[in-house]
């Protein structure tokens, strides 16, 4: 029995697919069924569906409204911090000294509870003037480049700062700061105060409330891309997701605020919400899993599926007794058609069996058969008929079958070039079809024959039976011949009409490509000047065919029709006449005017009967357009040469003046046509000049020069000078034919370069002059305050001595009047010294190393700035004279004086060499050096006079400086008398 299995399976398995998938019942059970299970469980999945959108937009609310208040919360949290800092900045002493603040911040309790890091109080400098608690590293700390510094000193407004790390204890810090205002209102210096966020602060007692379940709140700072706080403290201070790698998160940053669900980085359904906190730029999130979320809808949908997979149980097996019952009249009808199909009894009418809708079948089954009696006989007679049609049909029909001719009428016959069907009947079809066209007519055959598919109207080559090529036009439709599947084919010879048109295309082709070579088109219009056919249109518009043209008239195609030769043309071409190159304009689509010329001849019919004109046009806009622009260049170069201050020169080969046009000389008592026709060179004297032989030579080398200046002498021996510039000149073939260029009188620029050259030189001269005398009378001044004023400090100071002397024993009060007076006149003679120094110091008799060396001292004990000297040698000092050491000197104190003022130096460095008899100096600082603007300051003489008093030796200046980097000065001047250097 088990081996017997097998075998009874496929036919259980058929009988099966009969009753439930080819049967009546079959049918109507599956669509019974169908429709109410379809209803069933599209109530099923539509119910929980509408309970898990329900449930969702329910915990989106309050998901979100959560995330909404615990934004508010911190947001209160700030604005609070950001009102007590206010508060307390307005009660700032107005004194900002370092212990004053100490003081008052330390009184300030308020802010020391809410400010867990500390505050602090920043000058407008940027630097921290006090802090409290006080953080070694944090006082006079420059916090200028920061964020939450800049902001309020820009805006004036409170400002909470992203995230920064603190420099002095390197945690992860929240700054905010408050403008410290005076009593104008004026912002005087920022109170800021500091919470660090990896310690508790605020966030913890906020975060108080926690989400359900596994949900999750966190806060992030998209400017520094980091998670500020969450109640997952492994996620506290790690970074948030990077741009691109969380969508949601992205859209939250973007601002959206509100819930959506997706897949967290995990991979895990979430339920997100997002509100943001904008006074901090800050993103406050929630997060929930989306399988808590939703397991009480899961619960509820998997018990709906069970009971609904028990109806459809239940629903089944009624629907199925039910209709078996209804329907046993109607299978033993189908089985006594089945034997009949069968051959198992004729084909004869059922008895009937009741009246209802199975009796009707069976009622009008036998009416069926009754008919199908008499069409068979009406078949026959049609048959017949059709087949005499085939053969007598014009066009070739054959059937195809197993690639082979199964039939062929008497067209195929006489196709084909065949005497028989015997020649066809039973062959392969594609022995009758060109190679070249075998893969397309099988593909055709195949796709008729297999598929069931017609074949549309396609033209083919063929072969005779004597090898000659045949055209044809055949369709084929799928049919079936003595019961096998087959294409039955048309076709029609149309190899005359594919020579005819062979013929036609070749002769319109050799029109095309005339029409093509050609820079002209083609044009025809009726007897009524209507254009009917433009050909090979060539225009400057992209080369279109404008189709605009056809059925308009030529008069419709220009402009200006009105003009005297538009109505010469039209009385030429209404008395029928040719006409040639008739010039007209055209407005084309973008507005521009396009120019072109026609020629046309009128056209008669073979009864001499007027049809119209036809002719040739060219597009001539590009000649227009150039003769116009060639014009315009020749007037604007005419215009250019009258009112340029300059004149325009050609020579040819031979350097023989041809052109000179716009000559301008306000001097020269020669005009222009007296230069033409001479020697270029004949009008420049001066031929030996070294610049005259260069500018020579690049004429004989062809190149070309740029403002080469020349004098020439006149008559009434005043001199001219002229500046010219020219090019070669080369015809197409490459052949140098000249030069040409332009000329300019520069006479006047020459008199006043040289009128500016001796007036310099003239107030050089007495600024040297004004100087010497300044030093002599500053020496006289200084000697007579020495000689006179300080003999006469010198015998007072003596007689105060005495004073002092004889008071001390016997007058207390006396004496120490007489003391306070001795007092007062060391101060005098001090200063008096120090006046006697400031005008000529008497060192600088010694000589410029002592000068140099006591300046240096001085320098030092004024400023505190160290300076060191070096100096290669001293056997120079006895070869300047005293007017080259006082201008030294007085550099050397110039340069001194702008480092104490102006550098902020902490060192100072003065070398001086002596080198190819020449004494060189270099002041150099590494303060903050002079910004290039600062160079050029109306105010600013100190380097100008150094530069002066060293150009008045005959030296040289030269200064680098730049912003941050220090200045360095070097002077160099010539010692007049020879001396060696040392070794």
């Amino acid at each position: 029995m088990l081996s017997n299995s097998p075998n009874h399976l496929p036919s259980f398995l058929a009988r099966l697919k009969w009753y439930y998938l080819d049967s009546l019942k079959g049918r109507l059970i599956a669509l019974s069924l169908g429709l109410s299970l379809t209803l069933m469980w599209a109530l099923v999945f539509l119910s929980t569906s509408f309970q898990q959108q329900k449930f969702s937009e329910v915990l989106f609310d309050q998901q979100f409204t959560s995330v909404r208040h615990l934004a508010a919360d911190i947001a209160g949290e700030l604005q609070g911090r950001v009102g007590i800092l206010t508060v307390s900045a307005a009660r700032i002493p107005d004194k900002l000294s370092p212990r004053v603040l100490d003081d008052h911040l330390s009184q300030l309790v308020t802010l020391h509870q809410a400010f867990t890091s500390g505050i602090i109080v920043i000058g407008l400098d940027g630097r921290v003037m006090a802090d409290y608690p006080s953080m070694p590293g944090r006082r006079g700390m420059d916090v200028g480049e920061r964020d939450y510094f800049q902001n309020v000193v820009k805006t004036g407004k409170p400002a909470i700062a992203t995230l920064v790390t603190a420099r002095s204890s390197q945690r992860p810090t929240l700054v905010i700061t408050v403008p410290v205002r005076d009593h104008a209102g004026k912002v005087r210096a920022i109170l800021a105060g500091a919470t660090d966020l990896s310690a508790p602060n605020f966030f913890s007692r906020v975060f108080e409330r926690k989400m359900a379940g596994k949900g999750q709140f966190y806060i992030t700072s998209p400017h520094n891309h980091l998670v500020l706080a969450s109640t997952d403290p492994a996620r506290v201070l790690t970074a948030a997701p990077a741009p691109g790698q969380h969508a949601v998160y992205d859209r939250f940053v973007a601002g959206f605020e509100g819930s959506t669900s997706a897949r967290n980085t995990e991979g895990i359904a979430t339920l997100f919400s997002a509100s943001s906190i904008p006074m901090a730029n800050w993103l406050v999130t929630a997060t929930y899993p989306a399988e808590v979320a939703f397991q009480p809808v899961t619960a509820m949908r998997n018990y709906l599926i069970a009971m609904a997979v028990i109806m459809t149980l239940l629903a089944v097996f009624l629907t199925h007794w039910i209709t078996r019952r209804m329907l046993i009249p109607l299978d033993e009808a189908g089985q006594a058609i089945q034997r009949m199909t069968q051959d198992a009894v004729p084909f004869a009418p059922l008895p009937l069996k009741g009246k209802g809708e199975v009796g009707g079948i069976i009622n009008h089954f036998n009416v069926l058969v009754e008919d199908h009696h008499r069409s068979a006989a009406a078949l026959a007679a049609s048959e017949q008929r059709f087949r005499t049609l085939f053969e007598r049909a014009p066009d070739a029909i054959y059937v195809c079958n197993r690639g082979c001719f199964a039939y062929a009428n008497a067209a195929t016959l006489d196709l084909f070039g065949a005497h028989s069907q015997d020649q066809l009947l039973g062959h392969p079809i594609l022995d009758r079809v060109h190679p070249d066209l075998h893969g397309v007519v099988e593909t055709s055959l195949q796709s008729v024959i297999e598929a069931k598919e017609s074949v549309a109207l396609m033209e083919v080559k063929l072969q005779r039976m004597d090898g000659s090529v045949v055209y044809a036009r055949i369709s084929a439709i799928p049919f079936h011949y003595e019961n096998e599947p087959a294409a039955l084919v048309f076709a029609r010879d149309i190899t005359q009409r594919i020579h005819a048109e062979k013929a036609l295309r070749e002769s319109e082709e050799r029109f095309r490509r005339l029409v093509a070579l050609s820079s002209e088109w083609y044009w025809e219009h009726d007897e009524n000047f209507v254009v009917t056919t433009v050909a090979g249109w060539k225009a400057i518009k992209n080369g279109r065919i404008p189709e605009h043209s056809i059925g308009k008239t030529s008069w419709e195609l220009g402009l200006g029709s009105d003009e005297p030769s538009w109505k010469k043309h039209r009385t030429s071409v209404e008395a029928r006449l040719p006409f040639t190159d008739f010039e007209y304009t055209r407005q084309l689509s973008d507005g521009s005017i396009a120019w072109h010329h026609v020629s046309g001849e009128p056209v008669h019919d073979e009864n001499g009967e007027y049809k119209g004109y036809r002719g040739t046009g060219k597009d001539i806009t590009e000649r227009k357009l150039a003769e116009k622009a060639l014009r315009e260049s020749e007037e604007r170069f005419r215009r250019l040469v009258a009112l340029s201050s300059e004149w325009y020169w050609e020579h040819d080969e031979n350097c023989v003046m041809t052109t000179i046009a716009g000559w301008k000389s306000k001097k020269s008592s020669a005009d222009q046509k007296y230069q033409v026709g001479k020697i270029a060179w004949e009008r420049r004297p001066g031929s030996d000049d070294p610049s005259r032989q260069a500018q020579l030579a690049k004429v004989e080398a062809r190149c070309a020069f740029k403002d080469f200046e020349y004098a020439r002498t006149e008559p009434d021996g005043s001199v001219i000078w002229y500046s010219i510039s020219g090019e070669p000149m080369f015809d197409e073939d490459g052949t140098y034919k000249g030069y040409r260029g332009t000329g300019k009188d520069i006479t006047e620029r020459k008199l006043a370069e040289a009128a500016l050259r001796q007036s310099q030189a003239r107030i050089r001269e007495l600024a040297a002059h004004q100087e010497e005398i300044k030093e002599q009378e500053r020496k006289r001044i200084a000697r007579d305050i020495h000689d006179e004023l300080g003999q006469t400090m010198l015998a007072i100071r003596l007689d105060a001595v005495t004073l002092t002397e004889k008071t001390a024993a016997t007058h207390a009060d006396l004496h120490g009047s007489a003391l306070l007076m001795l007092d007062h006149i060391d101060t005098a003679m001090a200063s008096v010294k120090a006046i006697i120094n400031d005008l000529r110091p008497f060192v600088l008799d010694l000589g410029l190393v002592a000068a140099v060396e006591w300046q240096i001292h001085e320098f030092e004990s004024r400023s505190g700035i160290a300076c060191d000297l070096e100096v290669d040698g001293e056997d120079f000092s006895r070869h300047l004279d005293a007017r080259s050491s006082t201008a030294l000197f007085r550099v050397l104190q110039e340069s001194l004086t702008n480092i104490t003022r102006h550098a902020k130096a902490r060192q100072a460095r003065i070398v001086i060499r002596t080198e190819h008899n020449q004494l060189d100096m270099t002041i150099a600082d590494n303060g903050i050096g002079i910004a290039p603007d600062h160079l050029n300051k109306k105010s600013a003489f100190g380097l100008a006079g150094i530069k002066e008093r060293i150009n008045a030796l005959g030296g040289k200046f030269t200064m680098d400086s730049a912003p941050g980097k220090g200045t360095t000065l070097r002077f160099s001047i010539p010692i007049p008398v020879p001396i060696k250097a040392p070794c």
